[in-house]
């Protein structure tokens, strides 16, 4: 899921290590 997350909106790499919850 992380993948397709990070291709739709690369920008939000930083967002995903501030936000590990949403990860989840």
């Amino acid at each position: 899921m992380s993948a397709s997350k990070k291709e739709k909106e690369p920008i939000h790499d930083v967002d995903m290590d501030h936000h590990p919850s949403e990860t989840s």
